[in-house]
C-alpha cells in the first residue's frame, strides 16, 4: 500500500543494486516485476529509498505532473518561498554547489538518478530548510500545516520509543523530537526539530560521513553545568595512567575541563557534581578521588558500564 511505501514498511530492499545514472522507469518496473520479497508488506520497519523513490513516481502519476521536481515546487517549495531547491539545479546554484566527497578527503560526483528522484535527488541550502524548519514550526504561515501535522502523525513502530510518520521519524513521549536525515553518493543532511520547544537546526555536509551526533548534541543543548569552584577544577589537572600504561590528560581552563585521550580529539567534560564529570554524547562517566592527605591522586572512569581506574602521575 501507500501507507507501506510512506512508512518503509514495503519490504523493498533499500536500494536496487543495479542503480545507475541512466536507470529509467521501464528497469524500475521491470526489477518490482521480479523481486521477490522477503517478508509480507506491513511486517516490520526496514528503510528502503528504493520504495520512497517508487512512491515519488506515484504521487506525479497521480498529481499529473510532468516529474517530480514540477510536484515539489508546485506544492511545497513555491508556497514556501524555496527558490533554491530544486532537483536540476539552475546556473547559479551550480555556481555554489559544494563539491561532494566519499569522506573527507576523497572528492566524488554527484549522485543523479532522477527516476527515483523521491528518494534522494533534492539539493538545496540552509537558508531554504530553515524556511522549511520555520513552517513546520508554525512560525510562519502557511496553507501546509494540515500535510505537515499528517505526515508527522506516528503511524508505526520503527526502533523502541521511536515512531514513524510519513517518512519522518518521531518520538511519542517526552521531548518531541522529529527527525529524517539522508545520504547520497558525497552529501548527507539532518533535518530536525522539536514543535513543543519551537527550535529546529538543519545540518548539511558535503562529504558521507556521520553527522547525527552533531545534530544531536545541538538539539539537545549544552547542559546547564553543575558549579565547580575552580580551585577544585584545578586539582583535577594532570596525567592519569590506567592499568594498560595508557596516560589522560586532563586540562583546566579556568571553570571548564577538558579530557585528552591518546590519538583522539580532546573533548569538553560536564560536571554532576563536585566530582563526578561526563561526556555530553558519549557513555562515560570520570569521578575524581582523594587520598587521606587531600591530594586528587585517581581517577575512575566509567564506560558503557565498565569501570577502570587511572592513577595520576608526574
Amino acid at each position: 500500500t501507500l501507507l507501506d511505501l510512506a512508512t518503509y514498511y514495503s519490504g523493498l530492499p533499500h536500494w536496487n543494486t543495479e542503480l545507475f545514472p541512466s536507470y529509467n522507469l521501464d528497469q524500475m518496473y521491470t526489477f518490482l516485476s521480479e523481486y521477490r520479497l522477503t517478508r509480507a508488506p506491513g511486517n516490520r520497519y526496514e528503510y528502503s529509498g528504493f520504495g520512497f523513490g517508487i512512491l515519488g513516481n506515484l504521487l506525479v502519476q497521480v498529481a499529473g505532473e510532468d516529474d517530480y521536481e514540477a510536484l515539489l515546487v508546485d506544492r511545497i517549495t513555491g508556497p514556501l518561498g524555496m527558490d533554491r531547491t530544486r532537483i536540476e539545479v539552475t546556473t547559479e546554484m551550480r555556481s555554489r554547489l559544494a563539491i561532494p566527497h566519499a569522506t573527507y578527503y576523497i572528492a566524488t560526483k554527484e549522485w543523479d538518478v532522477p527516476t527515483l528522484a523521491g528518494a534522494g535527488a533534492i539539493r538545496s541550502t540552509a537558508d531554504d530548510m530553515l524556511k522549511f524548519l520555520a513552517a513546520n514550526l508554525g512560525l510562519t504561515g502557511t496553507e501546509l500545516q494540515p500535510a505537515f501535522q499528517l505526515a508527522y502523525t506516528p503511524q508505526r513502530p520503527e526502533n523502541g520509543p521511536v515512531y514513524i510518520g510519513l517518512g519522518c521519524s518521531l518520538t511519542k513521549s517526552g521531548k518531541a523530537i522529529h527527525w529524517h536525515s539522508g545520504q547520497t553518493y558525497g552529501y548527507h543532511s539532518y533535518l530536525a526539530w522539536d514543535p513543543q520547544r519551537k527550535i529546529g537546526l538543519v545540518v548539511l555536509a558535503n562529504a558521507a560521513v556521520v553527522i547525527e551526533d552533531v545534530a544531536v548534541a545541538l538539539m539537545r543543548g549544552l547542559p546547564k553545568p553543575f558549579p565547580v569552584d575552580p580551585q577544585v577544577l584545578a586539582a583535577y589537572a594532570g596525567r592519569y595512567q590506567d592499568s594498560n600504561g595508557v596516560i589522560v590528560t586532563i586540562r583546566v581552563d579556568g571553570g571548564r575541563i577538558f579530557i585528552q585521550v591518546p590519538n583522539k580529539s580532546e573533548f569538553e567534560i560536564y560536571a554532576r557534581s563536585e566530582n563526578q564529570f561526563y561526556l555530553l554524547d558519549y557513555d562515560e562517566e570520570y569521578t575524581f578521588y582523594r587520598n587521606d592527605s587531600g591530594k586528587v591522586d585517581r581517577m575512575v572512569v566509567m564506560s558503557l558500564g565498565e569501570t577502570h581506574e587511572a592513577k595520576k602521575v608526574p
